[in-house]
């Protein structure tokens, strides 16, 4: 979100600057206009990181004195899951999962690091990647696995 903040005020800056060049020459017209769409969405993308950074927050505690693992969750643009607590005991294990997603004009192969609950029943997402840092997601699960003392399970969906 850092990265969609640091682009939107990239953006900003470019229109702005386009803007200034354009009304020296032409005056205001009708490329303002469309100056003015790409500003929208420049800030649009701005404040969609910002918003994100400032109010949204995932956050798993896994906690092996009191064998207690909580998992909270709160952002204003994606859905994350529910929070729930649960036992330590209660985990599955850790699985590793290469799958293929379709989009809507390409296909993607996504790297997922994810806990698995047995009570409440629920699969927690660790990491993901889609850019393939299949290492990075893979050695997430290892040390999470190696954390909980459990397993951890390969799962590829190609």
């Amino acid at each position: 979100m850092a990265v969609a903040m640091l682009i939107g005020l990239l953006l900003s800056a470019a229109v702005a600057w386009f803007g200034l060049d354009t009304y020296r020459r032409e005056g205001f017209g009708f490329p303002m206009v469309s100056l003015g769409v790409g500003l929208l969405v420049a800030q649009f993308i701005f404040w969609t990181g910002a918003v994100t950074l400032a109010v949204g927050r995932l956050e798993l505690v896994l906690d092996r004195g009191t064998g207690q693992g909580e998992y909270n969750v709160r952002s204003p643009i994606i859905d994350c899951g529910k929070p729930c607590r649960f036992e330590l005991d209660d985990i599955h294990g850790v699985t590793f999962e290469t799958v293929t997603e379709s989009r809507p004009q390409s296909i993607a192969v996504v790297d997922r690091a994810r806990l698995r609950v047995n009570r409440p029943r629920r699969a927690i997402t660790l990491d993901e990647s889609q850019n393939g840092q299949a290492e990075r997601v893979e050695s997430m699960a290892v040390a999470v696995a190696e954390f909980l003392e459990t397993t951890t399970e390969r799962i590829d969906e190609r």
